[in-house]
């Protein structure tokens, strides 16, 4: 298939200059046919490679050292797509597949890499922000890394696991009061970036995951005046700080949930709603709050079909 890749104009002048095994006038000892392929595979029934729409994959040598970036803006993902990096010589590398990364709500650090000088351990991805808020929905975001060895056999075929990176937030009032009231769906979080080996812990790299962000968006209303909104954000673990989540009464300048010192952890509420939650491989959220005559007491949540309350069966039928 035709794959739409930009590439290092360098590429092969370097290769030829630092390995002669493909120096050779016949080129006997170099491969012709490297091939990456990549693959979605998840236990739910949602359908997440529909959403991958560009792929930039990362070379690092051995050691760590940056070598290229294979990049493709036009991607029409199926089982049979893949890079081509016919251009790599025979050796030890590390392969980083970032797919959804767009330049208008992630970016690396450092911006440029510069080959053979940029390290794997001074690099990450993050999300592109104002002032520490971001006010729009940001698109999914999937990862995978390979170690790999090309060897000099003519063709050679390499396949990524593919997982997604972040999780889809969707909220949804039943029996709020109608009023003409504007509403806010915000998300606060510390975690905005992620390491090039997918993690968010700590690091001693500047400005990696040092602040707090808060992700902000407008809530729609229904036919029945029912307020509705989605965020989504990076991946939530029990591994890293829980993001709390609020509605924002943005006319009275009240807040519409958390009130009265209800919890405001979205990995709490998850847990308490379904304490075997598999984050690894639950993308979607749907929380829906059911408020009673008085829009002051506690409303009663439920996520993804079950309640959250302090009881082993929390299934709602």
């Amino acid at each position: 298939m035709t794959s739409h890749i930009s590439k290092m104009i360098s590429t092969l002048l370097v290769c030829a200059l630092m390995f002669s095994t493909c120096l050779k006038e016949n080129f006997s000892d170099c491969p012709e046919n490297i091939r990456v392929y990549f693959n979605f595979d998840s236990s739910s029934d949602e359908d997440q490679s529909k959403n991958i729409d560009r792929m930039n994959l990362y070379v690092f040598s051995n050691n760590g050292l940056f070598l290229y970036e294979y990049r493709d803006d036009s991607v029409n993902f199926s089982s049979d797509y893949y890079i081509d990096c016919s251009d790599l010589y025979p050796g030890k590398f590390r392969f980083i597949a970032w797919a959804g990364k767009d330049e208008k709500n992630y970016t690396t650090h450092p911006e440029t890499f510069v080959r053979n000088k940029t390290t794997f351990q001074e690099v990450f991805l993050k999300l592109n922000q104002t002032n520490d808020y971001v006010t729009e929905v940001i698109p999914p975001l999937f990862y995978s890394a390979l170690p790999a060895t090309v060897t000099k056999s003519k063709e050679q075929y390499f396949e990524m696991s593919l997982e997604l990176m972040t999780n889809r937030i969707n909220i949804h009032t039943i029996g709020l009061p109608s009023d003409n009231y504007e509403y806010l769906f915000e998300i606060d979080d510390n975690v905005y970036s992620y390491l090039f080996d997918g993690s968010t812990g700590s690091s001693e790299i500047k400005d990696f995951n040092t602040g707090e962000i808060r992700y902000v968006s407008l809530c729609n209303k229904d036919e029945m005046n029912q307020i509705n909104s989605t965020i989504n954000i990076l991946r939530l673990s029990m591994k890293r700080y829980p993001p709390q989540m609020q509605i924002y009464n943005k006319t009275t300048g009240r807040s519409l949930y958390p009130n009265n010192g209800q919890t405001n952890s979205l990995v709490d509420l998850i847990r308490k709603a379904n304490p075997n939650v598999d984050f690894e491989n639950t993308y979607t959220y749907d929380i829906v709050l059911y408020f009673g005559e008085n829009p002051d007491e506690e409303p009663v949540i439920i996520i993804n079909g079950w309640e959250v309350r302090e009881q082993e069966d929390n299934l709602v039928n």
